[in-house]
C-alpha cells in the first residue's frame, strides 16, 4: 500500500503505486551496518575462593575467565530423503501456468521438458479454496491457469519425472491472488497432487492484511497468527512427512524480529515478521523446504529516493535461524522486481549462491522460469547449478531466455 508520510509502498502486491513507483525525496542513504548474528553467551565468571583457615594468608591472583569459545561454523543444510540431493544443490524454479503454451501431449509441453539442474519445479497458483472432482482431470475450479487438458498436464509431469528421476514437482497453493486460506479445501489439493502425479506441495501463505505489530518488549504479533499455524497443520495433517514434501514461500522479513533481527530492516512492512508463529509451531518444523521470498524489498540503496535498508543475506539468515531443520533456499527473482528498483545482476545471483551454500543453505530458487529479464531465468538457474557443479547440457525450453 502506498504510504504518503514515507513516500513509498509498505507492500505493492496487487496494488500499482501513484507517480513514481512509490519514490519520495532525499538522496540515498548510505547502507546500514550489517546486523549483528547472534553473539555468544559470555563465559560465567569462576566461584568466589572458599575461605581460608585462620593464619597469615598467601594471597594469590584470582584465576583467569575460561577463555571464550571458538567461533561456531554455520550448520550444514540438513538432510532430507525427499528432497534432491537429500536437500542440497536445490535450484527451485516456479513455473507460471498462466503463461504455459497450449500443447496435446505431455512429450510437447515445455514443462516435460525441464533441465534437470531446475531440480524442484513448483506450479503456481491453485487457489485455497479449489474445487475439483477427483479423477477427472478438469483444472477450471483449481486455480491453475494451464491452457492445455490437465490429462496433458499429467502426461509432462510424468514425462519429466521419467527424463529426470530426481527433479520434484511441487503444487504451489495461494500466492498473492488467491489468499482465501480460511476456506481451505484439505481435500482438493490432496486429490490434485494425487491425480497430476506431483510430490508435495508448497504453501504460498500470502494474507493481505497481517497487520503485525512489534512488541514493546520484542516479539511480533501478526493479525495472522493462528490462522497460519492452522494452515501449516492442516496441509501436514493431510500430507504426511516422510511421504509428501511440504514446502512455504517466506516473506523477506518475514522472520525478522526475533533474536538478532529485531529491529532488521526495513521494520515499516506490515509483514515484519508474519512467519514466525508458522516457524514456531510443531507443524511448521516440520516443513521440508522454505523458500524466501528475498526481493520486491528495495536494498541498501534502493529505492534511489528512499532506501529501504533491506539485506538478503539478513533474511537468509534469520529464516535459517527459524527453520533450522529445513532446506532453505535463497530467492531471486529474475528483474525487474515489482516494486523497491533493486536490480539483481549476475554478480548479485553468484554472491547469493555463495552465500547460501557458505551458511548452511540448500540452494537458490527463482522466480521464475518464465519471467523475461536480464540475467533471463536461464542465466540464473545457470549461475546456481555452475556453483554447485549440477548443469545439464539440456536446451532451455521456456520463453523469456
Amino acid at each position: 500500500m502506498f504510504n504518503p508520510a514515507r513516500q513509498y509502498c509498505d507492500w505493492p502486491a496487487n496494488y500499482a503505486c501513484p507517480g513514481g513507483g512509490g519514490g519520495g525525496g532525499g538522496g540515498p542513504a548510505p547502507a546500514p551496518p550489517p546486523v549483528a548474528p547472534p553473539a555468544s553467551p559470555s563465559p560465567v565468571p569462576a566461584p568466589p575462593p572458599s575461605p581460608t583457615p585462620p593464619g597469615p594468608p598467601s594471597p594469590s591472583p584470582p584465576p583467569a575467565p575460561p577463555a571464550p569459545p571458538p567461533p561456531s561454523e554455520p550448520a550444514p543444510a540438513p538432510a532430507n530423503a525427499l528432497l534432491p540431493s537429500n536437500g542440497k544443490n536445490l535450484v527451485v524454479g516456479y513455473y507460471q501456468t498462466w503463461t504455459s503454451p497450449w500443447a496435446s501431449t505431455g512429450a510437447n509441453l515445455d514443462l516435460s521438458r525441464t533441465p534437470s539442474h531446475v531440480n524442484v519445479v513448483i506450479l503456481s497458483f491453485a487457489k485455497p479454496d479449489c474445487a475439483y472432482a477427483k479423477g477427472s482431470l478438469l483444472l477450471g475450479g483449481t486455480g491453475l491457469d494451464f491452457s492445455s487438458d490437465g490429462a496433458v498436464v499429467r502426461a509432462a509431469v510424468r514425462s519429466l519425472k521419467t527424463t529426470n528421476p530426481g527433479t520434484r514437482v511441487l503444487l504451489a497453493v495461494g500466492g498473492a491472488t488467491y489468499t482465501n486460506f480460511a476456506r481451505l479445501n484439505m481435500q482438493c489439493v490432496v486429490d490434485l497432487v494425487a491425480d497430476l502425479g506431483l510430490d508435495g506441495a508448497d504453501i504460498d501463505y500470502e494474507p493481505a492484511s497481517p497487520a503485525c505489530q512489534r512488541l514493546g518488549g520484542g516479539g511480533v504479533r501478526c493479525a495472522t497468527d493462528a490462522e497460519s499455524v492452522d494452515v501449516v497443520a492442516k496441509f501436514r495433517a493431510a500430507m504426511p512427512k516422510g511421504r509428501y514434501i511440504l514446502s512455504t514461500a517466506s516473506w523477506h522479513v518475514g522472520c525478522y524480529g526475533a533474536g538478532a533481527w529485531t529491529s532488521a530492516q526495513p521494520t515499516f512492512s506490515q509483514y515484519f515478521g508474519v512467519n514466525l508463529a508458522m516457524a514456531r509451531s510443531a507443524a511448521g518444523q516440520s516443513l521440508d523446504l522454505i523458500n524466501i521470498m528475498a526481493y520486491d524489498a528495495g536494498g541498501p540503496q534502493s529505492p534511489a529516493n528512499s532506501p529501504t535498508g533491506f539485506s538478503w543475506r539478513e533474511s537468509f539468515l534469520s529464516t535459517r535461524a527459524a527453520w533450522p531443520s529445513a532446506a532453505v533456499a535463497l530467492g531471486v527473482e529474475v528483474p525487474p522486481e515489482a516494486w523497491g528498483g533493486f536490480v539483481s545482476d549476475e554478480a548479485d545471483v553468484r554472491a547469493r549462491a555463495d552465500f547460501a551454500m557458505a551458511n548452511g543453505g540448500a540452494g537458490l530458487m527463482v522466480w521464475s522460469l518464465q519471467k523475461p529479464g536480464t540475467p533471463s531465468p536461464r542465466a540464473v538457474a545457470s549461475i546456481a547449478c555452475a556453483k554447485f557443479g549440477t548443469c545439464s547440457t539440456a536446451a532451455w525450453p521456456f520463453p523469456g531466455s
